[in-house]
């Protein structure tokens, strides 16, 4: 050891006094050090027994043991340099060729639909096999987008576009789109989001939906005809920032081996049995489903064995739009500043409230049913609302019941939020129907902006 900063390091460790301290931590104590810049030599001290009178030291030449370390992680730096090159130059050659295919692809593709169209008098077998030229191309195309939807994720080139969203918006789309896939098959689809925050977050919509979707589509390819495929989304957790939510994809399926869960993410990995040996695809739906997760700092949870089906399980968590409440008209609108929410399931009669509401001042949030509404007050904060509208009847929980369940919160303002019955329902029956809920005033449709306003004014005691 020549240099002496080092000496007076290596002093200071032969110290006796420190010697004893670490002794006395531990039990033992080592001191590496080298000699003449080429041999390494270990010295390791003890008490020599319980009454720590004596301490005895061992000394142990040490230079070939590491040696052989650094030899070793050397080879195993080049192993995983080999690996990364390889890995690059796979992923950039299936970019290439993924690009190169799409223009004989296009070419088949259009061809066929050029045929359909000149050739009307054309067979039925003939139109029978432009079908199949179709689909395979389908096939193949989706084949190519996921090659180079992977190849970007890989290499970072995939980016976050996020937009002012809302939930419920972006997963009606997405059942919709599975919905002929569902039908064809006969499954028994459950779609329960009776547990969704039913809020704005920022969110990048195409990639949301493009891991549901990969993670539904292969729920139903390998559930076999008449099974049953469960979609779950609920709220886990929620502030004033952020909303965290959970989608479950539960199918009853053929499920996986506990081999193949190992590497069920690889790219291009697929596990064959005699059950879904008939099965098409080429292994790059997880992986890509998985990178997405990653890339919106998330995760994915599994459940699976064979003949039991398959449970998966998506935790992401997105940004709270942070509304600017502005109103639509003058600050002296008779409504001016008042924030309400609207239950109302009804979309061009949800449309058209909101619109006068907002004309006349008000703030306006609007729940398709009464759970949603239950679930935006409750994560409301104090004040967040000053008035609840409440139509009686919808799907899921009716305005009766979200009324109840309001008042019987613990939200501070559970028991004194005003909460105003809104509905076609105005018999005398249907009035003290909705006051034994705990509603305080009942307005029948279709909706008077004049009427409603006197009425809102009186419960907030501002006529």
């Amino acid at each position: 050891m020549d240099s002496p900063d080092e000496r007076e390091l290596l002093a200071g460790q032969f110290d006796f006094d420190h010697i004893l301290e670490r002794l006395d931590e531990s039990g033992s104590y080592a001191i590496n050090y080298t000699i003449g810049g080429k041999y390494n030599r270990r010295l390791r001290y003890y008490y020599l027994d319980d009454t720590k009178q004596a301490v005895i030291f061992t000394s142990q030449d040490i230079t070939d043991l590491l040696r052989e370390r650094e030899r070793h992680e050397r080879e195993i730096a080049r192993a995983r340099e080999a690996v990364t090159a390889a890995n690059e130059l796979k992923t950039d050659f299936l970019g290439y060729i993924s690009h190169d295919l799409r223009t004989p692809l296009n070419a088949i593709m259009g061809y066929s639909t050029l045929l359909r169209e000149k050739e009307t008098g054309m067979s039925e077998t003939g139109t029978g096999y432009l079908d199949k030229i179709d689909n395979a191309a389908g096939t193949l195309m989706a084949l190519i987008e996921d090659t180079l939807d992977l190849q970007k994720l890989e290499t970072g080139e995939a980016t976050l576009e996020l937009r002012d969203e809302k939930c419920s918006e972006v997963m009606e789309s997405l059942v919709a789109s599975i919905e002929p896939m569902l039908e064809e098959k006969h499954l028994h689809f459950i779609f329960d989001h009776t547990q969704k925050a039913g809020v704005r977050a920022w969110v990048d919509k195409k990639k949301l939906q493009r891991i549901l979707l990969n993670l539904l589509t292969n729920a139903i390819k390998y559930t076999d005809e008449g099974g049953e495929v469960e979609f779950k989304i609920a709220c886990e957790a929620q502030d004033d920032q952020k909303v965290h939510d959970v989608f479950t994809i539960r199918d009853t399926g053929v499920g996986m081996s506990e081999e193949f869960l190992a590497k069920m993410f690889e790219p291009y990995a697929q596990e064959r049995t005699k059950t879904n040996a008939r099965m098409t695809g080429v292994g790059l739906g997880l992986p890509i489903a998985l990178r997405l997760t990653g890339m919106m700092g998330g995760r994915i949870e599994v459940e699976s064995a064979p003949g039991k089906g398959s449970t998966f399980r998506v935790y992401l968590s997105f940004d709270k739009v942070q509304e600017v409440r502005e109103t639509k008209a003058h600050a002296d609108a008779p409504l001016a500043g008042i924030r309400i929410l609207m239950c109302e399931d009804n979309e061009m009669n949800a449309e058209i409230a909101v619109a006068m509401l907002e004309d006349e001042g008000a703030c306006v949030d609007v729940a398709t049913d009464g759970s949603e509404g239950v679930r935006m007050f409750e994560a409301a904060l104090t004040g967040d609302y000053d008035l609840i509208l409440m139509d009686l009847r919808m799907p899921v929980m009716d305005g009766y019941e979200a009324a109840i369940r309001i008042r019987e919160s613990a939200h501070p303002n559970g028991r004194v939020v005003p909460i105003m019955a809104l509905s076609a329902d105005a018999y005398e029956s249907d009035v003290l129907k909705s006051k034994e809920a705990g509603m305080d005033a009942h307005i029948a449709k279709p909706f008077d902006p004049d009427k409603t306003v006197t009425e809102i004014l009186r419960l907030l005691h501002k006529d």
